[in-house]
């Protein structure tokens, strides 16, 4: 059971004594290796000497000087050709440069010390570098090589038996799954990982994951749970005395209060992080706090110190390439923003807000992923069915031996012989037909979880689709609304020479609404949810016509009942493509678009008078067109079969054909 802890003055005034007492101790430990540096011959020793002043210095947060003894002690380990002691300190190096936010550095270390372990078939060090370079990929934003990277790494540990090791790439997974909005799976891999911390009494471990399922629980709005949890790590981060740790905490804490509304408490803890997170030179914790501190001076109106530290945290987020930050520091810019009435603004960097959201326009890094976690379960699946053949086998052999010393003391009764080889006939075929059962079982198991795992993506691929445009309706739409009104206010005392101008700049804002409430039908899956197929092609047909982009006719035969929630959403989104390769490459006109029942199938048709194009290079056009992949790709995921003719300078045709129901 998590118990929150009340924050006062005495506690802050216990956690500076503490941190107070810890400085010194790093300092005499600091000054003792220093000594001995100094006696020490150019020998292993001196290497070991070295890199643990390098990390005592990392402990105490100055990751510059660490630095340096990490480079002097790998310098002296490559003079002696030491391998142990140039794994190390690359390994050292690499989390320096972490906690600088140089990940192209950290990376080039981690892949040493990956290189040094292969060929010493080091497991546990191979694993743990991976384990490195997973995270550096994942602060980087390259999700499919981080779960790559994280999924050898499990792979490594688990043949090991390492729960330290197994309980940290559940951690990495889950912050993986969290980007990309799989909050299920993201709280089941942290639940996971603090029950093997709390096996092992990896204190630090807990803390970490106590932080994770805070977040988490925030995510999902549930803020009584996320405070307990982050109440529940700093008091662990205080009894360790981890600096980064406690600033994490406070952190989250703030947020919190910020949600709440409690904007004195929540300035406090923000201020509490920021003041340690300097002290340890942890740039992105830096950044992170300044966003912090920028949206609570946003939401307590005091506009030149939310714009200073906004504008700190961007060149920061910038200097360390982290692409979270950056998209935070335009949200929060856009907010500030429409608080001073700066519309203009408000929508520039509300549109560079968007366009620094990676759920969508990555997909194919989520699929990527998803290719990556399905091969991992299959080797897992194909492991268990080759243990299950081995017992299989043992047994045979058992049985055969059993046999034969049944046939050498039974060799003159000829029934019994022939009692026997009908056992060894039945049992074969019994081990036989199990064994297929079982094959067949766990094939089944395996295509069910890429299936699961393939909706879960969809479905978090439409969850953010309506996020966003909620976001822009309550954002944009509420900013343009405001706009209107208070251009109308002026309407009456306008001058009669500046009225044409006036006309003009009204329906200037009424186009950018009706362009926004576009733009918002085009990316929601509202109206799909609430009509179905059928009434969400209308919708788009109505939608496309307005625009005058294209004439398109839509006309549905038979269809009277809803197709799968998937079936839906594929089509529907299949069918934006298609409309859009009409409009931009293919010239056309007139489109007909037709949605026809034909039994337990359903067929979408699409014809054009484009252009057309040439049909021995359509599998060229689809090897290279994003537009064209994403139709394969979803068309093949709900078992639909997409088929086209064309001819050049008189039209296209595109039939898909799928299924009513996957189930």
């Amino acid at each position: 059971m998590i118990i929150k802890i009340k924050k006062n003055s005495f506690t802050y005034s216990l956690l500076c004594l503490l941190i107070t007492i810890t400085n010194t101790l790093y300092a005499q430990q600091i000054d003792s290796l220093l000594n001995l540096i100094k006696t020490d011959k150019k020998d292993t020793n001196k290497i070991n000497h070295l890199t643990g002043l390098s990390e005592e210095f990392r402990l105490a947060g100055e990751y510059d000087k660490g630095l340096i003894y990490a480079k002097e002690g790998l310098n002296l380990a490559k003079t002696l050709d030491y391998k142990v002691g140039i794994e190390t300190s690359c390994r050292m190096i690499g989390k320096f440069y972490v906690f600088l936010g140089n990940y192209s550095e950290s990376r080039k270390y981690y892949l040493v010390t990956l290189k040094i372990n292969q060929e010493t078939k080091n497991k546990k060090g191979m694993a743990n570098s991976y384990l490195n370079l997973g995270a550096v990929y994942f602060h980087e934003g390259n999700y499919p090589e981080a779960v790559k990277n994280n999924f050898t790494a499990l792979k490594l540990f688990e043949e090991i038996k390492d729960k330290k090791g197994i309980a940290n790439t559940y951690n990495n997974l889950g912050n993986i799954y969290k980007k990309q909005s799989n909050f299920p799976e993201a709280l089941k891999c942290h639940l996971a990982s603090l029950k093997l911390k709390e096996e092992i009494k990896d204190n630090y471990g807990i803390g970490t994951s106590y932080i994770n399922i805070g977040t988490i629980y925030n995510q999902k709005n549930d803020h009584s749970s996320a405070l307990q949890n982050f109440f529940a790590a700093l008091k662990i981060f205080e009894d360790i005395k981890d600096k980064e740790g406690i600033a994490t905490a406070y952190n989250n804490i703030g947020s919190i209060y910020m949600y709440e509304g409690n904007y004195a408490e929540s300035l406090k803890n923000y201020l509490a992080a920021l003041k340690i997170r300097e002290k340890i030179e942890d740039k992105e914790g830096v950044a992170s706090c300044f966003i912090d501190l920028g949206a609570i001076y946003t939401r307590l109106k005091k506009t030149k110190e939310a714009e200073a530290y906004l504008k700190r945290a961007l060149d920061i987020s910038k200097e360390i390439h982290s692409i979270d930050l950056i998209k935070e520091s335009y949200a929060y810019m856009s907010d500030l923003d429409s608080v001073t009435g700066n519309y203009q603004a408000a929508f520039k960097h509300y549109k560079l807000f968007i366009c620094y959201l990676d759920s969508l326009a990555d997909e194919e890094s989520q699929i990527k992923s998803l290719q990556i976690i399905n091969q991992y379960e299959t080797e897992k699946k194909e492991k268990e069915i080759a243990i299950l053949n081995a017992d299989l086998l043992a047994k045979q052999k058992d049985q055969e031996i059993l046999n034969t010393k049944v046939e050498e003391k039974n060799s003159i009764i000829l029934a019994t012989s022939l009692g026997t080889l009908l056992l060894i006939i039945s049992g074969i075929l019994f081990f036989s037909r199990r064994q297929l059962k079982q094959k067949s079982q766990h094939q089944e198991e395996i295509s069910k979880q890429q299936e699961n795992t393939a909706v879960a993506i969809i479905q978090a691929q439409e969850n953010e689709r309506n996020r966003i445009a909620q976001d822009l309706h309550d954002g944009m739409g509420t900013f343009l609304s405001t706009l209107k009104i208070n251009l109308q206010s002026f309407e009456d005392s306008i001058p009669k020479e500046k009225i044409t101008n006036y006309k003009n700049i009204s329906a200037l804002v009424d186009k950018t609404s009706a362009e926004l409430r576009s733009i918002m039908k085009d990316i929601s899956s509202e109206t799909l949810q609430e009509n179905g197929l059928e009434g969400a092609l209308r919708e788009l047909t109505e939608n496309v016509n307005r625009s005058g982009a294209v004439h398109l006719n839509f006309l549905s035969h038979g269809l009277t009942k809803r197709l799968d929630s998937i079936i839906e959403i594929n089509l529907y989104r299949v069918t934006q493509e298609l409309i859009n390769n009409c409009i931009k490459h293919a010239d056309a006109t007139q489109a007909t678009l037709q949605l026809i029942d034909h039994g337990d199938t359903v067929l979408l048709m699409m014809e054009d008078n484009g252009k057309g194009f040439d049909g021995q290079n359509l599998k060229q056009e689809k090897n290279s067109g994003k537009g064209l992949k994403n139709i394969h790709n979803r068309v093949n995921f709900i078992k639909g079969t997409l088929k086209s003719e064309s001819v050049i300078n008189k039209g296209s045709t595109f039939v898909i054909e799928t299924p009513k129901s996957l189930y």
